[in-house]
C-alpha cells in the first residue's frame, strides 16, 4: 500500500478561503446517468480556465485509484499544482498492477464508489464497459464550461488513442500514458571487442540490435553460453542465456505472444469477426519460432514474470529481451544496477515487412458511480492536458501520449534518448488488445497456459493451438467481442 505516501492536500488557510467562496451553478445537459451537469455558467470556451472552470467544485474531495509503476509517483508531485488552482482535493491512491485491478474493477462493477475514477488498462475495458461501469465523457466534452478547448484528441498519439479511448462510437477516457514494450540488451557485451569480431564471423554482419525476428533469433543463439564459457573476456561460473521473456501466466506474456509472433506471422488469436482463430496455420508457423527462442532463454522460464523481467537484466543474468518501457525507469538508473547506462533499447523485431508489436494505453475512467463527476472530470483532463504532460516529460519519468510530446527535450536529448527513440518507433506500429473483449483475462490465462506448454516443449503448437481453440470458444462463444471500437 502506498496510500498514505501520496495523498495530497491543499493548505487549510487556502481550503477555508476557497469554501467560504460562493458556488456558482447552472443545470446543463444531462450526464451519463442522466443527472444534470453542474457547470460555472460564466465560463464558455473563450474565456475557459481551469480556475474559473471548478469553481463550483471548490471544497469537493476526489479520490483516484492509479497503478504504481515509476510514472505515477512522478505525477503525485505535481497534483498540488491542480488543487490550488481549483481547490478539489485529490486523495490519489496507488496500487500494485494485480491490486490495482483487483481492487479496482471491483470498486466499479459493486457501484460502491470509493474512487471517483479508477486506472483501467485498455484489456480490461471491455469488462467494465459491458457491466455499464464506467461514465462516457461526452457530455462532460461537449459542455464547453468544462472543456478545456486546448485538450483535443486530435493532439494525441493516433490512430491508438482513439482505438483504446473509444467505444461504440463514445469516449470512455483520456489517454494517460502507454506501456509500450521495447527490445533491450546488454550494450557492454555488445561492445566487447572479441564478441564483435566472433559475431561477424559467425553471422557476416556486424553486432547490432535486431531489426528482424531472424535476427533476434541470432543475437539470442550466439550470447547463450553455458557455464565455463567465455563470456566478454570472462569466464562463466553458471548458464547465461541471450534472451528471456515472460513464460509464467499473467503479467504481459500474452500481449509479446499475439502482437510480437502471432501477428507478425500474419496471425492472431481473433478473426476480425471477433471470433476465436488460434488454431489457423500462421500461428502454428509463429508459435513453432516463440517455441525455439526458448533454447536460449533461462531454466525455468515458464516461471517467470512481468516483474522479473526487469531484475533478470538488472542484474545481468541475461543479454536480452523484451520489456515493457516504463520498467527501465527502475532499472537502468545509478544505484539500481551495476549495469546501470550500459543498456541499450530498440523496437522489438519485425518478420520481413510486417511489424507489430504491443503498445498498451492505460487510462483512469470515471466510475459511473461517482458523486463527483465533473470535478473528476476536470482532473483527468487536467492530466492530458499540454502544460501537465510537457511538466511531467519534464520530469524525466514519463511516456508519452500526445504527439507533441516526442519534441520534448527528455525525448530528443539526455540519459534516455535511445529508450524514448525507441518507443517513439512502437507508435508507428504498436498495437493495443480490442478495448470490448469482456473475457479477455479469461482468454490471457489460456493463452498463457498455451505459450508455457509449446516452451516447454510439452507440446506441439498445433496441439497446444487447437486446445487453446476450444478454450476460447467455451469462454466466449462465436465471438469474443461485443459493440465496436469505432
Amino acid at each position: 500500500m502506498t496510500r498514505s505516501k501520496f495523498l495530497t492536500r491543499v493548505p487549510p488557510a487556502v481550503m477555508a478561503l476557497l469554501v467560504a467562496m460562493s458556488l456558482v451553478s447552472a443545470c446543463g445537459q444531462a450526464s451519463d446517468d442522466g443527472g444534470e451537469i453542474e457547470v460555472n455558467p460564466d465560463v464558455n470556451a473563450e474565456n475557459w480556465t481551469l480556475a474559473e472552470a471548478a469553481k463550483p467544485f471548490a471544497g469537493t474531495e476526489i479520490r483516484v485509484l492509479d497503478e504504481l509503476t515509476d510514472l505515477q509517483p512522478s505525477l503525485a508531485t505535481m497534483i498540488p499544482e491542480f488543487e490550488a488552482e481549483t481547490g478539489i482535493t485529490v486523495t490519489y491512491e496507488l496500487e500494485g498492477h494485480t491490486d490495482v485491478i483487483r481492487k479496482g474493477e471491483s470498486d466499479m462493477l459493486s457501484g460502491r464508489s470509493a474512487y471517483d475514477a479508477v486506472m483501467v488498462h485498455v484489456q480490461q475495458a471491455g469488462r467494465v464497459v459491458s457491466a455499464d461501469a464506467v461514465e462516457f465523457l461526452d457530455p462532460y466534452l461537449d459542455n464547453e464550461s468544462l472543456h478545456d478547448p486546448s485538450v483535443s484528441f486530435d493532439d494525441m498519439v493516433q490512430p491508438l488513442a482513439d482505438q483504446a479511448t473509444m467505444f461504440d462510437g463514445q469516449r470512455l477516457a483520456f489517454p494517460n500514458w502507454n506501456y509500450n514494450v521495447v527490445w533491450w540488451g546488454r550494450e557492454d557485451l555488445m561492445e566487447h571487442p572479441e564478441e564483435r569480431q566472433a559475431f561477424q564471423a559467425r553471422y557476416g554482419r556486424e553486432l547490432a540490435p535486431p531489426t528482424t525476428l531472424q535476427e533476434l533469433r541470432d543475437y539470442a543463439e550466439f550470447f547463450t553460453r553455458s557455464r565455463g564459457e567465455t563470456l566478454a573476456g570472462r569466464v562463466l561460473d553458471g548458464d547465461f542465456p541471450g534472451f528471456v521473456t515472460e513464460g509464467a501466466q499473467g503479467g504481459g506474456v500474452a500481449d509479446i505472444v499475439e502482437m510480437v509472433f502471432l501477428n507478425q506471422f500474419g496471425g492472431g488469436i481473433f478473426a476480425e469477426d471477433g471470433s476465436p482463430a488460434a488454431d489457423r496455420p500462421e500461428n502454428v508457423e509463429a508459435m513453432q519460432f516463440y517455441g525455439d527462442l526458448w533454447d536460449f532463454g533461462p531454466a525455468g522460464q515458464a516461471e517467470l514474470g512481468l516483474i522479473d523481467m526487469p531484475v533478470m537484466m538488472g542484474n545481468g543474468r541475461a543479454a536480452s529481451g523484451f520489456i515493457y518501457s516504463d520498467f527501465a525507469f527502475n532499472v537502468d538508473k545509478e544505484g539500481a544496477s551495476p549495469f546501470a547506462g550500459q543498456i541499450v533499447y530498440a523496437p522489438t523485431p519485425g518478420n520481413g515487412s510486417t511489424h507489430v508489436t504491443s503498445v498498451q494505453p492505460g487510462m483512469l475512467m470515471i466510475s459511473k458511480a461517482s458523486q463527483n463527476k465533473e470535478a473528476t472530470f476536470l482532473f483527468l483532463q487536467w492530466i492530458a492536458s499540454k502544460s501537465t504532460q510537457d511538466k511531467w516529460m519534464e520530469t524525466g519519468v514519463a511516456m508519452p501520449v500526445r504527439a507533441d510530446s516526442f519534441e520534448s527535450a527528455a525525448v530528443t536529448s539526455g540519459p534516455r534518448q535511445n529508450l524514448y527513440t525507441a518507443v517513439s518507433e512502437t507508435f508507428e506500429f504498436g498495437r493495443a488488445w480490442p478495448n470490448n473483449a469482456p473475457q479477455l483475462y479469461e482468454i490471457f490465462d489460456a493463452v498463457a497456459r498455451m505459450q508455457q506448454r509449446v516452451g516447454t516443449g510439452d507440446s506441439a503448437p498445433q496441439d497446444a493451438l487447437a486446445d487453446l481453440q476450444s478454450e476460447m470458444e467455451s469462454i466466449c462463444g462465436g465471438s469474443c467481442l461485443v459493440g465496436g471500437v469505432s
